[in-house]
């Protein structure tokens, strides 16, 4: 009996010294929201500046900071892609609640401008398959990358591997049976001179295949292309700026047939 006594006692103590304690501390709840849309935010961080007192907002931005003691208060809420704000001078009172509703607003920033400049390759394989792909016309080319694996010397060698186009004396072009009066050539996008003073011709040995980027010969009209050619137009691209400095050099050696490694007579 003595025992039961004694702790209904100890039990009566705790509870009046509990609600001794509740009764000097108070809580801060609310609810944030967005500014501009009054979305309520979720996962913002709630602070009281001075503490270790904070709360993070839930699923209805709603939250509640317990246990704080009475007095005056400064509010800190942060939340990553808005502004953080402080709200100073909130009252806390013993056994009240207080409720402080706040507004965020977005950091928004304004950003310079930049250019992004890039340069387009065109001299590979790749790059002239895309071209001849993407192209309404019919049009075959070849890219300085492939001319690099030949032993071709100059422009009229390179372009005799392609289809449908044959070279005449070794430097008049053929395509599609029509000599080089009715094809029309480009050299770098203008419109390249007759290398003959009697008719209209070009002669493509003169450009060493080691300076040539690409060659696209175009077989049907297109309202960019000229008009004037029957057979097809060459489009010519020449290298640039060399990517670094190089060296080349190259070897030819030629036979004549009926004479290479036979007796033969000359005049004296």
């Amino acid at each position: 009996m003595k025992n039961l006594i004694i702790t209904i006692a100890i039990v009566c103590i705790s509870a009046i010294c509990g609600n001794s304690i509740s009764a000097q501390t108070g809580s801060i709840s609310g609810t944030l929201t967005d500014k501009i849309n009054s979305e309520t935010l979720i996962g913002a961080t709630v602070t009281l500046e001075g503490t270790s007192l904070g709360a993070v907002t839930d699923i209805d931005g709603k939250y509640t900071i317990d246990k704080i003691t009475e007095g005056i208060y400064t509010v800190k809420i942060s939340f990553i892609g808005y502004e953080p704000i402080s709200e100073p001078n909130v009252h806390v009172k013993a056994g009240s609640k207080t409720i402080l509703d706040l507004k965020l607003s977005t950091n928004a920033k304004v950003l310079k401008g930049a250019d992004v400049m890039s340069t387009r390759i065109t001299n590979t394989e790749n790059a002239v398959l895309a071209d001849m792909r993407s192209s309404s016309q019919i049009v075959n080319g070849i890219s300085s990358q492939q001319i690099s694996k030949t032993q071709d010397r100059n422009a009229s060698e390179v372009i005799r591997r392609l289809p449908g186009v044959s070279i005449m004396d070794d430097r008049f072009i053929v395509i599609r049976g029509l000599s080089e009066r009715y094809n029309t050539v480009l050299l770098n996008g203008a419109m390249a001179p007759s290398s003959e003073t009697d008719k209209k011709a070009f002669s493509f040995d003169i450009i060493p295949s080691s300076m040539l980027e690409r060659v696209m010969i175009y077989k049907t009209g297109a309202p960019e292309l000229p008009g004037e050619f029957a057979g097809g137009i060459v489009k010519i691209y020449t290298k640039n700026i060399p990517d670094e400095d190089f060296i080349s050099a190259g070897m030819s050696i030629g036979i004549r047939s009926n004479t290479t490694f036979k007796t033969f007579n000359r005049a004296p």
